[in-house]
């Protein structure tokens, strides 16, 4: 499975747990989902980083005005981790929760409830029409993975 399909399994799995199949609970019954999969501000000052989270916000509040948009998805991951060099367990769940702090401060981000928050997963309201479950179904709702499509 490459790095998309991952994304888009993981993605579905999340949501499935914590909105349910009930049409009227998903997400996308109220607007698509703006998901950052990679975001990186390499701002050398105060003012650029400043300048830099605004831009963000401009750009999530014009998909919330102009798209219809229910919601911004992103699961908060160090980068070190995307690389050669890993982290430990306790390094990278302490990096992870300075940056799910950071998101929250930054974007208004809330962490999701259960396993997902748990592991990183973040969301922004942006129809203000969204109640995530406060206990997420564990396991038993798994989306189909690319190779299990084939032929269904």
């Amino acid at each position: 499975m490459d790095g998309h399909s991952a994304t888009g399994y993981d993605t579905t799995n999340v949501l499935k747990a914590v909105f349910g199949y009930e049409e009227e609970q998903m997400p996308l019954y109220y607007g698509s989902i703006l998901q950052f999969d990679w975001v990186e501000i390499n701002a050398a000052t105060a003012a650029e980083s400043k300048a830099a989270w605004a831009l963000l916000d401009k750009v999530i509040d014009s998909f919330a005005r102009g798209e219809r948009v229910s919601m911004v998805l992103l699961q908060a991951s160090p980068f070190e981790r995307e690389g050669k060099d890993e982290l430990d367990d306790d390094v990278f769940k302490r990096k992870q929760r300075a940056l799910m702090r950071y998101f929250t401060n930054r974007l208004r981000a809330q962490t999701l409830p259960g396993w997902p928050g748990e592991k990183g997963w973040q969301w922004v309201d942006l129809c203000g029409c969204l109640t995530p479950r406060q206990t997420p179904d564990e396991g038993g709702i798994k989306a189909l993975a690319p190779q299990e499509l084939q032929g269904v």
